[in-house]
C-alpha cells in the first residue's frame, strides 16, 4: 500500500510501500555505498557466501543451499517467517488506525436479506444464493433451472 513514509537518513517524506524506508535520493546513495563495498571485497577477494555454498537457516539450524546474497532461511522457513515478519510491521499500524479500517470493513461484510425466488422469505443469503434453506425451495430452483436450461438448448439459435 503506498502512503507516504519518512526516510530514516534524511528525514524527508516521500511516498513509498511498506517496506521503504529511505527516499529516492538516501536509496541512491546507499545502493552506490553498497555497490563500492562489494567491489571493495570482491578486489581483496573476500566472499562472504558464494552462491552454492551451503549455511544454517537462521531459524530451525538446517542446512541449506544458498541461491541468494540476502538468503538467511532455508525453503521451509522462508513463507512462515515473511507472513511473521509483514504480521509484526502490519500490527501497529491496524491498532493506530483500526477506527477507521473497521467500520469500512464491517460494512462491507453486512449483506442486507433479500427474498427467497421460491416462497418470498426473507434469508441471508450466504454467497450467491437465492433460494432460502428450505429443501422445497432448493428442489423448487433445481427444476426451474433445469427447465430454462433445457428450453433454451431446444430453442434454435439465430
Amino acid at each position: 500500500m503506498i502512503q507516504y513514509r519518512i526516510c530514516r537518513t534524511c528525514g524527508r517524506s516521500f511516498e513509498g510501500g511498506p517496506r521503504a524506508y529511505y527516499c529516492a535520493e538516501c536509496r541512491r546513495e546507499r545502493q552506490r555505498a553498497s555497490w563500492r563495498e562489494h567491489a571493495r571485497k570482491k578486489r581483496c577477494g573476500i566472499v562472504d557466501r558464494p552462491l552454492g555454498s551451503k549455511d544454517k537457516c537462521a531459524r530451525c539450524g538446517k542446512e541449506y543451499i544458498v541461491v541468494g546474497s540476502n538468503q538467511r532461511f532455508c525453503e521451509d522457513c522462508q513463507i512462515p517467517h515473511r507472513l511473521e515478519y509483514d504480521y509484526k510491521r502490519a500490527k501497529p499500524k491496524y491498532e493506530q488506525n483500526k477506527h477507521w479500517y473497521n467500520p469500512v470493513r464491517n460494512e462491507r461484510r453486512r449483506v442486507n436479506p433479500i427474498p427467497c425466488r421460491i416462497c418470498g422469505t426473507l434469508f441471508q443469503p450466504s454467497g450467491q444464493q437465492v433460494v432460502c434453506g428450505k429443501e422445497e425451495c432448493k428442489q423448487e430452483n433445481q427444476r426451474r433451472v433445469k427447465q430454462a436450461y433445457l428450453m433454451k438448448k431446444k430453442t434454435p439459435s439465430s
